[in-house]
């Protein structure tokens, strides 16, 4: 019985030690499991605020990047427009320089057929001045054959007397200051030279029809 007891008591002994270290063991765990606990929240709150810090600073790079691009795009327009500006003025100069270019030429044409044209005239004016020289050639070779005619005429016209008549038929005839003929009265007047063509024709034809 002894021994029994003994073995109890050991035993219940063992028991209450297990007990101790279980209870021990599980007041650890239970340390730990707080512990952990409390790492998790940290770690959790910790992550709330990477998490705001991350968004404020995807934000302020997304707003700074926005800002650069801008700036960016700003820079790039003056120099497109500063290349538009110097593209502009060189098309200019190259209008301005074509037109003087065109115009240059323009006023060298403009030359050259005036003085075509001013050779051309010339050469009709001289042509022309040519046809009238011998026009007025031509008329007074002619003036000069009717007045020799006409001449030889009146010459024949005073020695002519129409048969049966006792008047002799022909006119004393002075130039005066206009060149015109003056006859006696009782006779035609007519112009100079053409009158005395008529009266010389009149007269013959008188005397043929007597004649007959």
């Amino acid at each position: 019985m002894k021994a029994h007891k003994a073995t109890l008591i050991d035993r219940e002994r063992e028991l209450i030690a297990r007990e101790s270290a279980f209870a021990a063991h599980e007041a650890a765990q239970n340390a730990a499991i707080s512990h952990k606990d409390g790492e998790i929240l940290a770690l959790q709150t910790r992550l709330n605020e990477v998490t705001g810090s991350v968004a404020s600073l995807v934000q302020e790079a997304v707003t700074r990047r926005e800002a650069e691009l801008r700036d960016a795009v700003l820079e790039y327009e003056k120099v497109v427009e500063s290349r538009v500006q110097q593209r502009e003025e060189e098309i200019m100069e190259a209008v301005r320089v074509r037109e003087a270019e065109l115009l240059q030429a323009w006023q060298s044409h403009e030359a050259t057929v005036r003085a075509a044209c001013q050779a051309e005239l010339e050469e009709r004016w001289r042509l022309e001045q040519d046809k009238l020289q011998r026009m007025k050639e031509d008329i007074e070779e002619k003036a000069r054959a009717i007045e020799e005619s006409q001449q030889k005429g009146m010459h024949h016209l005073h020695h002519v007397q129409i048969p049966g008549s006792d008047v002799p038929h022909r006119t004393e005839e002075r130039q005066d200051a206009t060149g015109r003929s003056e006859e006696h009265p009782g006779t035609t007047r007519a112009p100079g030279r053409v009158g005395g063509a008529l009266a010389y024709r009149a007269g013959q034809a008188t005397a043929n029809e007597r004649g007959d």
